[in-house]
């Protein structure tokens, strides 16, 4: 019901690099259904998800709160020439079905 999307920035060695994060949901596994979520589900904004040649080796997250059942995160890079090192990881919340202690 729930997804928080954490993204780790390494060293971006582009003088002028700009990435933008954007969000998309669905209900088909492969998402040919996607569509951009709307702000109002989720937690953050993708410009405050999204980062610039200036953030070396910094944490960025952006939260989903939808109805759908797949949830994408796309870091698109503009001016960027160089080598980039990213990590991304998806922490899974509010279960409706969990399992017992």
């Amino acid at each position: 019901n729930s997804v928080t999307l954490g993204i780790q920035t390494g060293t971006l060695s582009d003088a002028d690099a700009t990435f933008t994060v954007l969000v998309e949901h669905g209900d088909a596994s492969n998402l040919s259904d996607n569509a951009a979520v709307a702000d109002d589900y989720l937690i953050g904004t993708e410009a405050g998800a999204s980062f610039t040649f200036a953030n070396d080796n910094v944490t960025r997250k952006i939260g989903y709160v939808g109805s759908k059942r797949y949830v994408r995160m796309t870091v698109t890079p503009a001016n960027n020439t160089g080598n980039l090192f990213l990590a991304g990881i998806a922490i899974l919340g509010d279960p409706a079905l969990a399992p017992v202690a």
